[in-house]
């Protein structure tokens, strides 16, 4: 069964992570004064665009390898 999100502003997603990521995560919260789910919720902002960024890029580079 799917929850659904009836505010229709954000949705949640839950997730199991290594030890070593955790402590990361943990890490980078307190430099930056932030909850948990706030810094979880930037980085996969931040891992979306590099992604969508690195995905453009080869894309390029692929057209320009067949000019």
């Amino acid at each position: 069964m799917e929850a659904t999100n009836t505010t229709g502003k954000s949705h949640r997603v839950q997730t199991v992570i290594p030890a070593a990521t955790y402590r990361q995560l943990t890490l980078l919260r307190e430099k930056e004064d932030r909850t948990e789910s706030k810094m979880a919720a930037i980085l996969i902002d931040e891992a979306l665009e590099a992604r969508a960024a690195n995905s453009q890029a080869q894309r390029r580079l692929l057209q320009n390898c067949q000019l």
